[in-house]
């Protein structure tokens, strides 16, 4: 079995994504990840007896274990449990330590993620999402599924957008490796709302404003597969986005030319993406819809955002307009996409035609400053004017 269990390691490191390690503290000694994940890899399920199993709110059950999984356990009269709904059960002598680190490593970080959701906690659950997806390793399940997501909605909360783009794709690679869902599963629905008719999740974007960090998060995602082969219409989105922003030209060309790209709305707002990238300004304006009232709002916005970007960096006549394009966003938008009305604002304040209108400045400054407190943009205006300060003295 040892032989069988270092294959299964070694199998199972391959490609796998790093994300950062939070130990959970814990008076149980627990078998490593590695060695729970082997073990349900080679059996795939593992069957087990309980005499009498004790739910986390004390009840018991006295029913036999015939099988479990990462996901799920299954007793005798066909009834499932999940891991965050037992607190402790006798199984076999032979299996009682993994059963105990299953509890432990998949339970308890289950138990707590879905208990910070339900109260809208999303701030305060990224450390967790992403020790329980590390733990979950490489092989797909709902449960890594439903970490995934819910790291992606922790890091959209954080305001670390590249970083909740990474974890999206993780969470879309694991349901594709996945033959079927679990219907009936309550880990079937995600903490993100991912929109495959629009193909986007409202809450992010694929307009990426940290160049390094969006350097770092395409690093990782080159590791995972080929991009410019995928099918996912959604996947292509936010990866081409981030080669785009990472200046992988020659590998979003390719995704840009894909058809399940090139059929899409946003195809044209990826095209402007690239053309900025390059500094060609004027063929950015260019390429987007001069009239676009009738599209949804996620590419309205990113169609203004793009257009008034190129506008204010074209030198010419079309930066009144640029400024115009670009306060529509916090004018119309901005219940829907706080972080691009911020982004608007943000680009507007440090354009040359308002330069010398102070008071326009200084009124935009606060708007930024109050009403997109918790913004990318709003923190990064208020850390240049501590610097200035810092320096005046």
């Amino acid at each position: 079995m040892a032989g069988e269990l270092i294959r299964a390691d070694r199998y199972m490191s391959l490609n796998r994504i790093s994300f950062r390690r939070i130990p959970l503290n814990s008076g149980v000694n627990l078998w490593s990840r590695w060695q729970c994940l082997a073990i349900l890899t080679l059996l795939n399920t593992y069957g087990a007896f309980a005499q009498t199993i004790t739910l986390r709110d004390s009840s018991q059950i006295n029913e036999s274990i015939v099988r479990f999984d990462i996901d799920s356990i299954e007793l005798q009269g066909g009834r499932i449990l999940y891991w965050w709904e037992v607190h402790l059960a006798d199984v076999a002598s032979d299996q009682q330590e993994l059963f105990d680190a299953l509890l432990v490593q998949v339970g308890d970080p289950l138990m707590r993620l879905r208990t910070r959701l339900r109260h809208r906690d999303f701030t305060n659950i990224s450390e967790i999402a992403a020790e329980l997806l590390d733990y979950c390793g490489n092989q797909p399940s709902m449960t890594a599924r439903f970490a995934a997501a819910a790291l992606c909605r922790g890091e959209i909360a954080n305001q670390r957008r590249e970083s909740a783009a990474l974890a999206l794709l993780r969470t879309l690679m694991i349901e594709k490796q996945m033959p079927t869902l679990v219907e009936n599963s309550p880990l079937l629905e995600l903490p993100i709302a991912i929109d495959k008719q629009q193909w986007l999740v409202s809450a992010l974007l694929p307009i990426w404003f940290d160049e390094t960090e969006a350097g770092r998060v395409w690093q990782e995602l080159r590791n995972i597969t080929r991009w410019e082969d995928e099918d996912d219409p959604l996947a292509l989105l936010y990866a081409a986005s981030l080669a785009i922003a990472a200046g992988d030209k020659s590998t979003a060309q390719s995704m840009l030319e894909n058809q399940n790209i090139r059929s899409t709305p946003w195809s044209s707002v990826l095209r402007a993406q690239q053309l900025i990238k390059q500094g060609e300004f004027a063929a950015a304006r260019l390429s987007l819809p001069t009239r676009f009232d009738e599209v949804a709002p996620a590419i309205r916005c990113a169609y203004l955002y793009h257009r008034g970007i190129a506008g204010l960096r074209d030198v010419g006549q079309h930066q009144q307009q640029a400024i115009l394009d670009l306060l529509q966003i916090p004018a119309t938008l901005s219940t829907e996409f706080p972080e691009m009305s911020a982004a608007a604002i943000y680009a507007v304040i440090h354009s040359e035609p308002l330069g010398n209108k102070i008071a326009s400045v200084e009124s935009l400054k606060r708007e930024l400053a109050q009403k997109y407190s918790g913004t990318f943009h709003a923190k990064k205006m208020l850390n240049q004017i501590d610097l200035e300060k810092s320096s005046s003295r």
